[in-house]
């Protein structure tokens, strides 16, 4: 069950939401880095500056549409209550026509308290105001509840690249800017920064480089499914009269489709026969975002239309229809739901996969057993290292269908008898039969071993053994492979006290792509440009393609020299050569190529927080270069400020 949409919250300047990415609920998602942020090309931007205002830029095409949600903090609006902000688009143009905002509760159900259509046309600018445009609000007297959380919902034909802001919002007197705390959980993503008034997002994509990418195969859309429901062995009834109203009008056709790719998957897994095949999903006002009770899933309409992409909750719901045991066993119970979205929604698709680096902090450090999607990581580790399989033609169960198969039967495991860390116990007397651990803790304590020091890796679900659970079944086809590139980390060159080169060769090299800049006085290009007073400013949560986020890199940067150069040094300026070291690259690989697609590492530092760095990893000739950051801002931020890359043969 998915009670609360919204539940992480770092406490500074503005806050900021946008749900209409890839997926956008907390359901099945674990807890990631910025870097790590699962969004695609059809996604949004989106960042808060410091102050008076909040941003988002459009990275889509046309017919977009944009939210905000804004936390109040401690202060909290009800009935009557009036209130004023200005709003601006593409730096004080008119906002394209038919443009439709909604005002609306941001957390209490989402209700709607007023719409406003094409209300920035040109003689509604404010002078005193620089072009921004005024928006009065008056809570309606029959709204019964009382919020902290502001939302907006733009609709309309926006261009391109297009940035919307809101700013100067006004409830009280005694109502301060200074109290807008951040909250977005949504992208499980936690801003403590002060971010831009403008992002540049570096578009000019060459198609004949693609760096890390020819591993990926290309899946169909969750609105084009191949199944043929003729032939499926369950069924879904779709209960409610707003499933016609809705804001997205695919919404229907992605809970279908989502369900038919879905469901059977789960029932030839872990269904029996206790477990229903025909599936009523209801839509309608209801407390809980999603729930689901066995034989009914319940769908909130205001989070349709507030979240209408967040089919792998959906996902994590019909997993909990393959559950008959009780609360008891709740970790297991939610940590399950949500590895059924994660492996068999978001990984049946590109546009809807997650990523998974077993180096990252937040799956190294992870405990909390409580933690929905935090688990997910620590049940693919489950499914890879002890798999169901076959020996001789017959079925043998491997631990998390042994645990599953073990909740179906009489001595259902629940209470004390679920304690992750206590030996002898029903759960642990599994564990320990099928790996050898005497309890789960325990083989969670290794599974954050081999992650750590790099002996598990996941690339894709495509080598698992238990595959065979899910494929050939009636009427669903299989689904391609998706698989995702892995680097063999280069040897660690050591850090040197100073040289100098014979000729950098890096200087003038072209960007191919990059994660992205600031303004343009800080681009990236200026990484190469053999000046030491300019630099590359990037922030964090801005990678975008599968491919670098799978890696968990922060920032990334492709350079083409032109030319194959031989070179076995190069030499990093970072933030603490000019400014403050908080914004140093600490942890970062370079790669080269010859050819801009097969890549090898050259070096790979972790924890080198040097303000001026000289490293010599060895002869190697390339013409491409590419510098990937897994870790800057030592406040936690991911901001990165490098002066100047230069690479050449050591004098």
């Amino acid at each position: 069950m998915l009670k609360k949409v919204f539940n992480k919250a770092a406490g500074i300047s503005a806050a900021l939401i946008l749900v209409t990415g890839v997926f956008a609920g907390c359901s099945d998602s674990f807890n990631v880095s910025m870097d790590e942020i699962a969004v695609t090309d059809t996604a949004r931007s989106v960042f808060a500056d410091s102050g008076d205002r909040i941003y988002a830029v459009a990275e889509s095409a046309t017919n977009d549409r944009l939210q905000f949600k804004l936390d109040l903090g401690s202060k909290t609006i009800s009935a009557g209550d009036e209130f004023t902000f200005y709003i601006t688009y593409n730096n004080h143009c008119k906002f394209p026509e038919k443009t439709k905002l909604i005002v609306r509760d941001g957390k209490s159900g989402y209700t709607k308290w007023d719409t406003i259509m094409d209300p920035f046309g040109e003689d509604t600018g404010d002078s005193n105001k620089d072009g921004w445009y005024p928006v009065t609000v008056i809570v309606p007297y029959s709204y019964t509840k009382t919020t902290n959380q502001l939302g907006f919902t733009l609709n309309g034909t926006f261009e391109k690249g297009s940035v919307i802001a809101i700013k100067n919002i006004s409830i009280a007197k005694s109502f301060e800017a200074s109290s807008w705390k951040i909250f977005s959980t949504d992208t499980q993503m936690s801003f403590s920064k002060s971010y831009p008034s403008e992002w540049v997002q570096d578009n000019s994509q060459n198609p004949a480089v693609h760096v890390l990418r020819d591993p990926i195969i290309k899946n169909t859309s969750m609105l084009t499914s191949r199944v043929d429901t003729t032939k499926v062995h369950c069924s879904i009834n779709l209960i409610g009269d707003d499933w016609n109203h809705l804001e997205d009008a695919n919404y229907k056709t992605k809970i279908i489709n989502t369900f038919y790719e879905v469901y059977p998957k789960l029932l030839a897994r872990w269904g029996h026969s206790e477990i229903t095949r025909d599936v009523n999903v209801y839509i309608g006002n209801y407390p809980d975002i999603m729930a689901s009770n066995g034989s009914e899933i319940f769908i909130q309409t205001d989070y349709a239309n507030t979240a209408p992409d967040d089919l792998g909750a959906f996902a994590h719901e019909m997993t909990h229809n393959m559950q008959n045991f009780g609360a008891g066993f709740s970790w297991f119970d939610e940590g399950m739901a949500s590895y059924g979205g994660f492996r068999y929604f978001h990984w049946q698709h590109e546009d809807t996969l997650q990523p998974l680096n077993p180096k990252s902090e937040s799956v190294i450090n992870w405990n909390d057993y409580y933690g929905y999607g935090d688990c997910v990581p620590f049940f693919v580790y489950m499914d890879d290292k002890y798999p169901t399989h076959k020996e001789n033609g017959k079925i043998v169960y491997g631990l998390l269908d042994t645990i599953v198969r073990e909740t179906w039967s009489n001595n259902k495991i629940n209470g004390n008898d679920s304690e992750p860390a206590r030996e002898g116990t029903v759960l642990n007397n599994i564990v320990r039969n099928i790996t050898g651990f005497k309890t789960l803790d325990a083989l969670r304590i290794q599974y954050q071993r081999e992650c750590a020091d790099g002996t598990w890796t996941f690339s894709g679900f495509s080598n698992f053994q238990d595959n065979f659970l899910t494929e050939n079944i009636e009427g669903v086809p299989n689904a391609d492979p998706i698989y995702l590139p892995a680097i063999t980390h280069g040897e660690t060159a050591e850090k040197l006290s100073s040289f100098s080169l014979e000729e950098n060769v890096f200087k003038g090299a072209k960007v191919v792509r990059s994660s992205g800049y600031y303004i343009e006085p800080e681009k990236d290009a200026f990484i190469v440009d053999g000046d030491k007073e300019t630099k590359w400013c990037a922030f964090g949560g801005s990678v975008k393609d599968i491919s670098y986020k799978s890696l968990s890199a922060q920032h990334y940067i492709l350079l083409d020299m032109g030319k194959v150069n031989e070179f076995d040094s190069y030499i990093l300026r970072n933030a603490g050569t000019r400014e403050t070291s908080d914004y140093n690259a600490v942890s970062w690989e370079i790669l080269t190529s010859t050819d801009g697609t097969n890549f090898t590492s050259w070096d790979y530092l972790t924890d080198a927080d040097y303000s001026t760095g000289y490293f010599t990893p060895g002869t190697t000739s390339a013409r491409y270069l590419l510098l990937l950051v897994y870790k800057s801002d030592s406040d936690g931020g991911d901001v990165l400020r490098i002066y100047e890359l230069m690479g050449g043969l050591k004098e």
